[in-house]
Order: structure tokens, then sequence, then C-alpha cells
């Protein structure tokens, strides 16, 4: 093995230092590799100094490394190039989607079913459209992925092959500048005072936590068989993605409940460790179970490809391989309800490779959030109980259902969904499960369902979390409907009301401080909802090996509406949170404006997305 390249140069620092000292007679000020290894750098979290501070110089630890981002403009520009399109291809501004509301609200006919059957109008239009739409994402989604692929491959192999020739590696990231290694306490120092080193961080083995009425009963109780069955939104043509403490049965017995005998289906690619346990079985069935042409799950005609969390990084980076564009997880850990590397990393996926990441909140009752649902990007799913009727009348909190989350990072969870009284027949046996797990493939499964109807969706997370987010039509007593709620979020969602308003969103990247739009109101016997979210960027990027590196803070935005005197309606602000939510009840009829204004000193270019419906 050839000599370790950073060890030379370990040695020659050691060595300036040194002669520093001597020529200054001991009073050398500037000193590097961190006060001689003993202080930490910016570079380096506090929890990783402090493991550094119990251990010997050679002695190894595991860490995260963050390095500098990969060129993205030119990932678009060569996903253009080999596919015909990029993210910008599909775009839909939100001025339009201001004028397109108020075409259908002026329609006399619709007014009358908007709220309830909105949804329709949508589905009959332009399936040609809809089918040419589908495969031109697909296409970008596919060459964006494959290009981004290799340049992280081109990039991570020149510096472990160059700086961690020593390293145990443990984990390298496909779709991130991360990579987790064992390497010295020393190289830990050494990489510290390296320009394309942007952070690093001490890395612990995650024990995963599984986080768990028949869906006869929970889907109805969403709307969720409405847009299946009525609708036609099935799943067709979208890729699922799942991962797991193991994968679902493969039963081929009919004695068994439907919606676990309908998981021996051909359209499940079994992933990952082959272990086939309940949870994951009840998880998949949810999703897409179905029995010769009986529909049981959400999207049951949907590709669903299921890993397992044994080896955790790879197996979840493995689904992009396959361009889902929705995951599942239903497992977590328990990070205090702090935002950790694990969340950031979500956070990059989806933000850089157009992937909608539902994650089930916990079951620690009054305790934290699970990590990843701490990422302020993926849609963190809490637990209603329907009581195992498909009435709502009388839903409560599943009192089991995380939502405290550490100060200064994202209120979670966003949306909440039927998480109890579920079953599963195997073996002759029944097994009795509810929790937060069964809450969230229902909510994956109604992002399926808009992505099947509005493609656009597939190349755009924000545009779906927006949509899931202003579905929410109602809350379970104990806190009120009409803004974000600690226990709650948005509320419980509604596939039906989901699918009426993906046609209704919008996005803009931009850097202003203050953007406005003009809309008019005709309707003014019912709620006006605005949702506005955005995501954390996370594009990593480091010039200077001093002070503390930064991945970009959240943009914080605030959403305001004013009326035709220029008097504020309703306003939303939150310094944590990447959504803000509106609901206003018109006094008048006509128009109103609608300021998205950004309150911190940044002028970093934001996507965000805004859905106003009706």
């Amino acid at each position: 093995m050839k000599k370790n390249k950073l060890t030379i140069w370990f040695k020659l620092v050691c060595l300036i230092v040194v002669l520093g000292l001597l020529l200054n007679g001991f009073g050398f000020t500037q000193v590097g590799l961190a006060q001689v290894l003993d202080e930490p750098i910016g570079k380096i979290s506090e929890k990783l100094q402090q493991a550094l501070e119990e251990i010997d110089g050679e002695e190894m630890i595991p860490i995260y490394i963050w390095l500098e981002d990969i060129d993205y403009d030119r990932v678009e520009t060569l996903a253009k190039e080999m596919s015909g399109y990029n993210r910008a291809s599909f775009e839909f501004s939100i001025g339009d989607v201001f004028e397109l509301v108020e075409v259908v609200l002026n329609d006399g006919d619709i007014i009358k079913t908007e709220r309830e059957d909105g949804a329709e109008v949508y589905v009959d239009i332009t399936e040609e459209e809809r089918a040419e739409m589908a495969e031109n994402v697909d296409a970008y989604i596919e060459a964006e992925r494959a290009i981004a692929r290799q340049e992280y491959s081109t990039k991570h192999e020149a510096f472990v092959g160059t700086y961690l020739e020593d390293a145990n590696i443990i984990f390298i990231s496909q779709y991130a500048p991360m990579i987790i290694c064992e390497i010295s306490k020393n190289t830990v120092y050494q990489l510290a005072e390296m320009d394309q080193v942007v952070s690093m961080n001490l890395y612990e083995e995650m024990v995963f936590q599984d986080q768990g009425n028949f869906p006869d009963v929970s889907l109805p109780s969403i709307k969720a068989t409405y847009a299946r069955d009525t609708l036609g939104l099935n799943g067709n043509g979208i890729k699922v993605g799942m991962i797991e403490n193991g994968r679902p049965h493969n039963n081929t017995n009919p004695s068994v409940l439907p919606y676990v005998h309908g998981l021996s289906a051909s359209n499940i690619t079994r992933l990952g460790a082959n272990n086939n346990v309940d949870h994951a079985t009840l998880v998949a069935g949810i999703i897409v179970a179905k029995v010769g042409s009986t529909n049981y799950g959400i999207v049951p005609s949907a590709q669903l490809y299921s890993t397992t969390t044994d080896n955790f990084n790879a197996n979840l980076e493995s689904l992009l391989n396959y361009n889902v564009t929705v995951i599942n997880m239903s497992a977590g850990w328990d990070n205090s309800g702090t935002y950790q590397d694990v969340d950031q990393w979500i956070d990059h996926l989806i933000y850089q490779h157009n992937v909608c990441f539902v994650q089930a909140a916990g079951n620690n009752q009054n305790g934290y959030v699970l990590s990843p649902g701490l990422s302020y990007n993926a849609i963190t799913v809490g637990g209603i109980d329907d009581m195992n009727t498909v009435s709502t009348s009388d839903d409560t909190f599943a009192s089991f259902s995380s939502y405290v989350t550490a100060s200064g990072t994202a209120s979670k969870p966003d949306v909440v969904a039927p998480a109890c009284n579920f079953h599963i027949d195997l073996k002759s046996e029944v097994y009795h499960r509810s929790g937060t797990s069964f809450a969230a493939p229902h909510v994956t499964g109604v992002v399926a369902q808009i992505q099947q109807h509005y493609p656009a969706l597939k190349a755009y997370p924000e545009y779906a979390k927006a949509v899931i987010m202003r579905s929410c039509d109602r809350k379970v007593p104990g806190e009120t409907w009409g803004s974000l709620t600690n226990k709650q979020g948005a509320g419980v969602i509604n596939a039906q009301r989901a699918v009426s308003a993906s046609g209704h969103v919008g996005t803009v990247l931009g850097s202003q401080k203050s953007k406005t739009f003009n809309f008019d109101i005709t309707v003014t016997n019912a709620p006006t909802i605005l949702v506005l979210t955005w995501f954390k960027r996370n594009e990593i990027t480091s010039g200077s090996h001093t002070g503390t590196p930064t991945n970009p803070a959240l943009t914080n935005l605030d959403l305001r509406v004013y009326n035709s005197s220029g008097a504020l309606v309703k306003a939303s602000s939150s310094t944590t949170n990447n959504a803000e939510y509106i609901s206003f009840t018109p006094s008048y009829a006509g128009t109103y404006k609608v300021e998205i204004y950004r309150t911190t000193n940044n002028t970093t270019d934001e996507r965000y997305s805004l859905v106003r419906y009706p």
C-alpha cells in the first residue's frame, strides 16, 4: 500500500509549527491544527470533539464527513442534454395558478361541486397530455440521478483514494457529498484543515424502532378509496419506495386477510435482507395490496420497491436507483428531537433528487419525534384513532403519537392520518397493531395518487408537500383546524381534496425580499386556504478552513394576505418551520393580495411553492 499522503502532509505541518515556535521564542500565536490537536475546529461538531478528547491520536473513531457539493447547475445542464428536459421544464407559475383558480371558480357549474367533487374536473382533462408529461418527467428524473451518481462517484473515489487510504469505509453516498468511515483522531484534525471538507460529526449506530382497522375502514375515512375507485388514481406508472426493518411477506394463502394475500403480486420488488416481517407486510398492504380485480391498497397498480434497514444508508439510496418518486419509512430512532446528520442527508436527497420522503413521527407518547422525521423537507406523519369506523365524528388523537421537537428545529408532524386498530392475520393468528407506522403509508399512497394525477409533482416534492398539507380539511378534538398546530400539523389528510388542490399549485425560484400576487375571490361563504412550502437547500459549500462552515441555514419566509385597501387580513409567521399556512373567510368578493416576505438577511435563490385552493 502506498504511503498515506495525509500522513506526510501532517508531518510537514507539524514541522512548520515547531520551527515557528522556535523562531518566535515560543511567542507564536497563529497555531495550526486546532491548537495542536487540543481544541475544536469549526468544522468539527461539539459531539465529535467531546469524543475525540477521550481517545489517543491514532485511535480510530467513526465519523460523518461532509464535503463540498457537486455543481448542480452542471447536473441540470447535462440532464437536459441527455433527456431533453430539466427541472424548469415542468414549472407551473404561481401567477398561472391564480388564473386557473379563477377560471374554475367562475364556472357556475363547477362552483357547486368544487369543494367536494372538483377533483373530477381535473381527471377528465387531456389524458394524452398527462401521459406525455409523466413520460418526460420520468426521463428527466432518471437522467438527473444517473448524472449525479457519476459526479459523486468521481468526486468520492478521488477523495477516498487520496485521503482515506487507511480508513475503514462504512458508507459512501451515491447522491450526497457524504462519507461515513472510521479514521484516527489525528486524521480528523488533518481533514479539518482542508477546504473541501465542510464538516464532520460523530457517527453512531442507528437503532431502529418500528412505529406500529383494517384498510377498508381507514381508506374511506380519508377519501383515498374515492380517489382510487371514482377518479381512477390507482398508482399506475408510479414507483414507490419503502424501507423497513424487514420485507413484506410474499403470501399466496387466500385464507389470510386479503390485503396480505394481495402482496404476492408482481408489482412488488423485494430488496435488502431476506427477512419477512408482519410490520412491513401491513405497511406494504396499505399502499399496494390487490387480489384479482379487487383493490385493497391505496395505489394497487403502483410498483413498490421494498428494502430493509440492515444496511440503512446504502439500501435507502438504492431505491433512488430504481427511480422511485416517493419513499415511505415507518421506522426511526430517537435523537432527542434534534436535527442530526441523517436528517440533513434526507433533506439533501429530497431537495436535489426529486423524491418525496414520508416518515412516521414515532410512538413516544409525549416524547420526541424520531429521526429522520426531523428532516425539514420530509412529510412527517402523526396518528389519529378512527375508532375503527368510517365516520370521522368519533375520531381522536392517538395518545402515543410523537410531536415534541427540540428548540430551534422544525415543528413536526406536518399532518396526521389513521394509525390505530389495524390487524394482520398470518399463520392462523391475528396480530392487532397501532402506530404512526401505519399512518405514514396512508400519506405515501396519497402522494402517489397526486403524482399520477399531475406528473409534474414528481419533479417538485415541495409542490407535493404543499398539496398534502392543503388537503387537510379537519382536526380531531384538542386542536383547531385552520392553522399549523403542535400535535396535528395541518390536520387530517384528505385524498380527494389533495387531487383537487394538485392543479392549484405554483412555484417560484427567486431571491427577492418580497414577492406579491393579486387574486380575485368570488366565493365568500367558506374559507380560502393558502399553504406555502419551501425546502432547506443543503447545497454544501466551503471556501475556507477557518471558522464554522455553513450548510446553508434555513431561509425564513412569511405569508401575508392583504385586502384591496392594503390592510393586513391574515399572516402566518414561523421562525423554525419551512411551511406557512393561512385560512381566512373573505369579507367581500373582489381582489386580494398575497405576499411572500423573506425575513432572513440572505439573497439565496429559494424554490417555494404556494397552493391556493379554493
